[in-house]
């Protein structure tokens, strides 16, 4: 079992456009919950950029990876 969790992240980060925002409606469509998303941003494998708002970690989000996000 302590594989799923780890697919989950890959299934997540596979499916995430580089460079672009993912708000909590499109992460939980990809299986991630709030809480999950805490805990990925507690590995320090997304970071919150605003309030219910993330970004790859790493990743440079210009103007038009924001726009995505809507």
């Amino acid at each position: 079992m302590a594989s799923e969790p780890r697919s989950k992240l890959n299934r997540l980060l596979r499916a995430w456009p580089q460079g672009t925002v993912a708000v909590s409606r499109w992460l939980e469509a990809q299986g991630t919950y709030q809480q999950l998303a805490h805990e990925y941003e507690k590995s320090a494998w997304i970071q919150g950029i605003g309030q219910g708002a993330y970004a790859r970690a790493g990743d440079t989000v210009e103007w038009a990876g924001g726009l995505y996000a809507l």
